[in-house]
């Protein structure tokens, strides 16, 4: 919420999905709260797709609590993005090998995701019909390998649409966090470890970074 009201970008139908009822205490500002039962991965997805779709919604935007925003996403570019026909339109390219990547070509509109892509059902920010994110939550055999499952007719935008870093891995802060969003996690380092920023986990980071920019998966 910080880092949205600092990077100045309004949407009009925000929903906070949580199952802690410590939020109602958290002011929001305009932006809608649903608490959903504590249970497990699935079965809390599914009962706030329901509670979602109540309210009259059958798409949405997927957009994860530990995402921070380096820009503000031109308002028209996603509401282009809703009017696609598809069950899922990823709004980030999918990741490939630079040497497959054609830095010459038109980088605006949108290509089909590979059907063999490892992560096909990937969880970066994306547009997902809610029937069809549901049947894809029933038919995952568990959490780690709902972005592995298999489909057909995935959508990416060929350009990013929103641009974030995603900035928690494994239940730590990652080690840029504390350098590009003090501002807005002032106060909440407490919550989480956070990696040291001279480390040899922080070296070992970005030489992973590094390797998957050049070769991909």
């Amino acid at each position: 919420y910080r880092n949205w009201l600092k990077i100045g970008f309004e949407w009009s139908n925000v929903i906070v999905i949580t199952n802690d009822e410590n939020i109602n205490r958290i002011d929001l500002g305009n932006w809608k709260k649903v608490l959903v039962h504590k249970s497990d991965w699935r079965t809390e997805w599914r009962e706030a797709i329901r509670k979602i779709q109540a309210k009259g919604i059958l798409k949405a935007l997927w957009y994860l609590d530990d995402f921070y925003l380096n820009s503000c996403p031109n308002n028209d570019d996603l509401i282009a993005s809703f009017a696609i026909d598809c069950n899922y339109l990823r709004l980030t390219p999918y990741e490939r090998p630079l040497i497959k990547r054609n830095f010459l070509s038109d980088r605006h509109g949108y290509e089909m995701v590979p059907l063999k892509h490892p992560y096909y059902c990937s969880l970066q920010a994306a547009i997902w019909d809610l029937d069809y994110l549901d049947t894809k939550l029933i038919s995952a055999n568990n959490i780690w390998a709902f972005e592995n499952q298999e489909g057909e007719g995935h959508l990416a935008v060929r350009k990013k649409v929103m641009k974030y870093r995603h900035s928690v891995e494994k239940g730590r802060w990652k080690w840029y966090s504390q350098i590009i969003y003090k501002k807005e996690l002032e106060g909440l380092f407490n919550l989480k470890e956070r990696e040291n920023l001279l480390s040899f986990a922080t070296l070992m980071d970005i030489a992973r970074h590094v390797k998957f920019t050049i070769f991909g998966y």
